[in-house]
């Protein structure tokens, strides 16, 4: 049996957990807060997350009012991709640049900033 069979069966089997462990009646849903009237602390933070093509970094800083002071996002298309691009397009037609570019899953709007 292949890995991703198993991990497909293993997908499928925890789906089944959590729908027998979930309550028949009543609310589900959490109750979220309004994002409008968030009071963010004063100060900074670095916070990682992963996605689908590598690793998204938020630095963010708040001085205490409703709003953020600073939002700096760096995506994994900056960090990954163009490292690379920059050393395989050198000889490359102008033509295989946009292939090149699809094939190292880059999200040109990200790299952008």
């Amino acid at each position: 049996m292949g890995v991703r069979r198993r991990d497909l069966l293993l997908s499928v089997d925890l789906i089944r957990q959590i729908l027998a462990k979930m309550p028949k009646d009543g609310d589900i849903k959490a109750p979220t807060p309004n994002v409008l009237h968030w009071k963010v602390p004063v100060g900074e933070t670095f916070v990682r997350s992963e996605c689908t093509r590598g690793e998204f970094a938020y630095y963010m800083v708040s001085d205490g009012s409703e709003y953020p002071r600073r939002i700096n996002v760096r995506g994994p298309s900056y960090t990954h991709a163009i490292a690379l691009l920059e050393k395989m397009i050198i000889y490359t037609n102008l033509a295989d640049v946009a292939g090149l570019m699809t094939s190292l899953h880059t999200y040109p709007p990200e790299i952008e900033r």
